[in-house]
């Protein structure tokens, strides 16, 4: 099982992310005689983003992730921090108690669905 990430663990792959090379990144394979070669590469300027050289469908499943996390990375990241937001407002809705907290009665769409529940309703008036 491997380490949950960070908050810091986030930040960097995000640092790293905003230096790269802009995507979308595309997958190509390009057939020698010897061996096949992979690339992920980028459209405009065209250029070899990596190569991975080999004859093997482990190596285009390599390339291909390669290609597929230029987009993938920054669309999980924000959905890290989407969820991060939901799971601070509930746990305030959860835990607060005060229906006259200026928070709780904000036009928060997730502490909203969270009063429309019944067991969530019940949880929070019995804090």
């Amino acid at each position: 099982m491997t380490n949950p990430i960070t908050n810091t663990d986030l930040a960097a792959v995000e640092a790293l992310e905003q230096q790269a090379t802009a995507g979308p990144w595309t997958f190509e394979v390009e057939d020698y005689s010897i061996n096949k070669v992979r690339q992920a590469t980028v459209e405009a300027p065209h250029a070899v983003i990596a190569l991975v050289i080999g004859d093997s469908a482990e190596c285009d499943d390599t390339a291909a992730f390669i290609a597929a996390a230029r987009t993938a990375i920054p669309q999980m990241a924000t959905r890290i921090h989407q969820q991060d937001e939901e799971l601070a407002a509930l746990w305030h809705a959860l835990h607060c108690g005060r229906w006259d907290c200026k928070r709780c009665a904000a036009d928060d769409p997730i502490i909203q669905r969270c009063r429309l529940l019944p067991s969530a309703t019940n949880s929070v008036r019995n804090l």
